[in-house]
Parts: structure tokens; C-alpha cells; sequence
């Protein structure tokens, strides 16, 4: 399979070089074999269920995998359920009073960049020197 290939090749490469202290040697590694996409770079996480939690109330009255079909019109503040597919959709309010979806993306919280502990990365500075 080509992935493996590429897996092989990648290997191959790093088992002669002698040490690697940053993520930025293996990205040059990488490049050589394939495309890549570097985190805070060319892509972003973001925490939707903290921001999710602001606007959308805990607690329903119903359970969601017992629903056959859910309906949302735009800028409606309740969604439709039904445990039937023939059955009328009953309303219910899933948002927090005074909130607004279209400001979820105001909400959002970048993730942290960097989840190693500090004394982990003066050890790994250190390396370099």
C-alpha cells in the first residue's frame, strides 16, 4: 500500500539521523515524502464544547437517540423532534435564554498551543544547547 511505502521511507530516514529535538526536523523529513499540514500554522483547534455550553442548555427533555427526525429552521431557538418519521415535529427550546448561535463563533476558545509540562520543555531546551 502506498501509506506504507511512505511509512517505510520515513523509517528509513529517521534511523540515520542521530538525535531530533524538534518538531521542525521532522517536518523537513516529512516534506521530503508527503504533504503536511503544521498545527498553528496551517490549522487550529478550538474547544466547541465549552463555547457549546454557554449557549446550549444542559438539561433536555427528551433523548436524543430516541428521536427519528430533528428539524432547525435559522435563527429559530428551538429544535423539532419526533420518535417518528410520520409523526409532527414537537418544539423544543435547546438554547439558553438571551443567547444567540450566530455568536457561537465568538465563543470559541483557541486550545492551549502546549500541553507539556514546563520543566519538560527547559529539560528538552536544554537538549539543544
Amino acid at each position: 500500500m502506498p501509506p506504507d511505502r511512505v511509512f517505510g521511507q520515513i523509517e528509513q530516514i529517521l534511523r540515520k539521523k542521530e538525535d531530533i529535538v524538534s518538531p521542525k526536523q521532522y517536518h523537513e523529513v516529512f516534506e521530503k515524502l508527503c504533504s503536511i499540514k503544521v498545527y498553528n500554522k496551517d490549522f487550529l483547534f478550538y474547544y466547541y464544547k465549552t463555547a457549546v455550553n454557554k449557549l446550549v442548555k444542559c438539561k433536555t427533555d427528551f433523548k436524543s437517540t430516541q428521536q427519528k427526525i430533528f428539524t432547525y429552521i435559522k435563527g429559530d431557538k428551538t429544535v423539532g423532534i419526533s420518535t417518528t418519521y410520520s409523526g409532527l415535529p414537537f418544539k423544543i427550546e435547546v438554547i439558553k435564554r438571551n443567547s444567540d448561535l450566530s455568536t457561537l463563533t465568538q465563543h470559541l476558545i483557541e486550545s492551549k498551543t502546549n500541553h507539556v509540562k514546563v520543566l519538560k520543555q527547559k529539560d528538552v531546551k536544554n537538549l539543544k544547547r
